[in-house]
């Protein structure tokens, strides 16, 4: 039998749902190409989306490929 295997979890995107919106912030998002329009914070950029038709999936799946290279929180700990 083999030992479970271990994996790390490195965020680098956080999502929120509130009650009018949801919020997709990335957190090297200033890195990001085109950089997303809200900030909210120093290095941290983000969309707040309202109606799910507002969406842009492709500019969303851009950001996230994007993203992934860039080492997240949990990144360099053991």
């Amino acid at each position: 039998m083999r030992a479970p295997r271990r994996t790390r979890c490195v965020s680098f995107v956080s999502c929120g749902g509130f009650a009018d919106h949801a919020k997709i912030t990335f957190l090297h998002g200033t890195k990001l190409d085109p950089v997303p329009p809200v900030g909210t914070g120093k290095y941290t950029r983000g969309v707040d989306v309202e109606r799910v038709g507002d969406l842009d999936e492709k500019q969303l799946t851009g950001w996230l490929h994007q993203a992934r290279r860039f080492p997240g929180l949990g990144a360099g700990r053991k």
